[in-house]
């Protein structure tokens, strides 16, 4: 035999549902949690994988310029009724979502690229003794330094007139990632939301 016992918990639940149905109600407070859930996220990346990449000072044997390094300097969160926003403001970053075209700026006909390591994260202006050279026919240039007569004189700078970068989608985290920390931003606004009907620390 069997006993069925019907329980109206209703009363004693409402309070929490009413709170968490105010405070969905506004998505703001949502959105906050979610954008610096988000911020810890793509700060810790890019600190941790895209700051440790050094392939171009490596191949150089030159001193990495810690160009993602302190992305605390460099990135911030918003949020509004419409949306949760993580802003980067760092060159290169757009390279995540689109292809890149490097071109001189205004007044300048050359990019520079450093084929020495004292070269590299340093302006060619500020290089002292380079001699420039194009080859006959060539889209580029070079910027040489000559040691001593009758030796080869070493190339600093390779001369273009622009470059271009395909996307690097790893530049950022994955979407699965961002997916993931929105999800735990969302519950812990969940867990202050009952906190708060429970009459616990706003």
């Amino acid at each position: 035999m069997s006993y069925g016992i019907a329980i109206d918990v209703r009363d004693a639940i409402s309070p929490y549902l009413d709170a968490i149905q105010d405070g969905f109600g506004n998505p703001k407070g949502l959105h906050e949690f979610i954008a610096n859930e988000e911020l810890e996220l793509i700060r810790d990346y890019l600190l941790t994988e895209v700051a440790t990449r050094h392939k171009t000072a490596s191949a150089l044997g030159a001193t990495p310029s810690g160009h993602w390094g302190d992305p605390q300097s460099y990135t911030s969160a918003s949020w509004d009724d419409e949306a949760a926003t993580v802003a980067i403001r760092k060159a290169g970053i757009g390279r995540a979502v689109h292809d890149v075209d490097i071109e001189p700026g205004a007044g300048k006909q050359w990019l520079t690229i450093p084929l020495i390591a004292e070269a590299y994260n340093q302006r060619a202006c500020r290089m002292a003794g380079l001699f420039f050279t194009q080859p006959k026919g060539k889209g580029y240039a070079l910027l040489g330094r000559r040691t001593e007569k009758g030796v080869p004189p070493t190339w600093v700078y390779l001369l273009v007139k622009s470059v271009h970068q395909a996307q690097d989608r790893t530049l950022l985290p994955t979407q699965q990632a961002m997916v993931v920390a929105a999800d735990i931003g969302a519950r812990k606004y969940l867990k202050t939301l009952k906190l708060q009907a429970a009459g616990g620390p706003n």
